[in-house]
């Protein structure tokens, strides 16, 4: 697929807030929950093992477009695209943030935190 004259989508209809937060942090490349967070401390990749791609200022939304342990998850939500990218965000907004959402929650070296307690006293 070529993103190159496709009808971009800048907030989608039908996108739940948290969604459109997740879509809006991989736009600008500082999402938390894909990994990076710190500016300047990129971190090795929690599915494929990769040495330092996660990292902010887009790194990691680039590495997620490619990370060779997430194929076939490209190939469920991008079936029309050989090589997805990271433009995707602009023209499939809601199938880049399952995309992102299914790569984050199926990795296997992610340990899970439990909730915070925000409870007052």
């Amino acid at each position: 697929m070529d993103v190159r004259g496709a009808k971009v989508t800048d907030f989608p209809k039908g996108m739940t807030r948290g969604s459109l937060r997740t879509l809006m942090q991989l736009r600008t490349g500082a999402c938390k929950r894909l990994g990076g967070e710190l500016h300047g401390a990129p971190v090795d990749c929690y599915r494929c093992e990769e040495t330092g791609v996660l990292g902010r200022a887009g790194t990691a939304v680039e590495h997620m477009f490619a990370c060779a342990s997430s194929a076939a998850d490209r190939k469920v939500h991008f079936p029309d695209s050989s090589s997805p990218e990271p433009d995707l965000l602009w023209v499939l907004p809601k199938a880049s943030v399952a995309y992102a959402e299914t790569f984050w929650k199926t990795a296997p070296h992610v340990v899970q935190r439990a909730p915070r307690n925000t409870a007052m006293a």
